[in-house]
């Protein structure tokens, strides 16, 4: 939310007055104005919710105990 707010923040004013000026609405203001501007945050923000979302559903994978690579005994017995 806080990189959406600084991404408005940095659109220009002079952008929205040559678009008032122009007469644009301000649907026209917000579609060719205001998402432009913010197309690379808002690039970054949906792939970094769809990498933590696989991340979520796929978590890595870690041996059991006692199966670990190069234990070939039961669990819970030591080699000694």
């Amino acid at each position: 939310m806080i990189m959406y707010l600084a991404s408005l923040k940095s659109v220009p004013e002079q952008l929205y007055e040559a678009a008032a000026i122009d007469g644009a609405t301000w649907w026209q203001r917000t579609r060719y104005v205001t998402l432009p501007m913010m197309r690379n945050i808002i690039a970054i923000t949906v792939l970094s919710s769809l990498i933590g979302t696989f991340h979520r559903r796929h978590p890595e994978r870690r041996p059991a105990v006692g199966r670990q690579r190069g234990c070939h005994q039961a669990p819970g017995r030591f080699p000694g």
